[in-house]
């Protein structure tokens, strides 16, 4: 049974949790508290150096006979030069703060990336093991790139094209070799993803890549995607104990395909059905990697 509630999520290919990364309230407190203690170090140092001015100013003063023309000479100095000298040390200070400011934003944000990453990752992994491999969640933009270039490309907005689509998907799988039953349950499948694109994202594009071994189909659609949060919710809604519940059609389209791939985002979401020539044989063949950069490297 898979833990639920709060406890820390665990990978389940390794059996170990995510690296601990300080996220949420700490890393928003951490970065309050730089702005605070830089915003107090520009004031105290400001009263210090004012403070001392004004003291040695008088002191000079006071040494002048009040009856002297340079009286007022040396106060209009005196005003002057705190006004510039006090100018500069704000800006330096001022500069200083920014510096620190921007060090501390910057931290926040590779921190929540980082932590935003290993999120994915777990559900990856989770996701990966519950499915037996067959399907396989990439980080965003991961299947921009394909094993090799379309057959056929087309863009789907209505059913009366994404008929046409499904038939020209048979023929090319046909084509390469595909048997007709399992044609069939590719046409299937794909039609699962194209209905999916239409229904949530108005359309997509659809395009047909055949391999030494496999024929691959993707879907894109510039839809809002599926959350991070969500894909447990989607892909394991009974929970991790039993049978994988997917909803938006993807229970029928791993049954029918040989691999599924799954990538997400707020710009969009790819779907990549695979089908090999013969039953069996995506287990010999390698998976489409996963080339989204480490946050490690910003």
């Amino acid at each position: 049974m898979a833990a639920r509630g709060n406890a820390p999520p665990v990978d389940v290919t390794t059996g170990k949790g995510p690296a601990p990364v300080a996220e949420g309230e700490p890393l928003q407190t951490l970065q309050a508290s730089t702005a605070y203690r830089s915003a107090l170090l520009v004031a105290l140092g400001y009263v210090v150096v004012a403070t001392v001015w004004i003291f040695l100013s008088d002191l000079v003063l006071l040494t002048i006979p009040s009856d002297s023309s340079w009286v007022l000479f040396v106060s209009l100095l005196k005003g002057w030069s705190f006004v510039l000298v006090t100018g500069g040390l704000l800006y330096v200070l001022l500069r200083q703060h920014a510096r620190r400011i921007l060090d501390a934003e910057r931290a926040y944000r590779i921190a929540v990336e980082r932590a935003e990453q290993q999120k994915r990752l777990f559900f990856q992994n989770t996701i990966t093991a519950i499915t037996e491999g067959k399907m396989l969640v990439r980080s965003p933009g991961a299947l921009a790139a394909m094993p090799t270039p379309p057959q056929m490309e087309e863009d789907v907005v209505s059913a009366a094209q994404a008929s046409g689509v499904r038939e020209k998907i048979r023929e090319a799988a046909l084509a390469a070799g595909i048997r007709d039953e399992r044609a069939a349950d590719l046409v299937v499948a794909a039609g699962e993803a194209i209905t999916n694109a239409i229904k949530h994202a108005n359309g997509g594009r659809v395009s047909v890549h055949v391999g030494a071994d496999c024929v691959w189909v993707r879907v894109t659609d510039h839809g809002p995607g599926i959350a991070d949060l969500m894909l447990p919710r989607v892909v394991l809604e009974r929970g991790y104990s039993t049978k994988p519940s997917l909803g938006m059609g993807y229970t029928l389209m791993l049954a029918l395909s040989d691999r599924l791939y799954l990538t997400t985002g707020p710009t969009g979401t790819t779907v990549v059905l695979e089908m090999c020539r013969r039953e069996g044989k995506a287990a010999t063949v390698a998976a489409i990697p996963d080339r989204t950069p480490l946050v490690d490297a910003l």
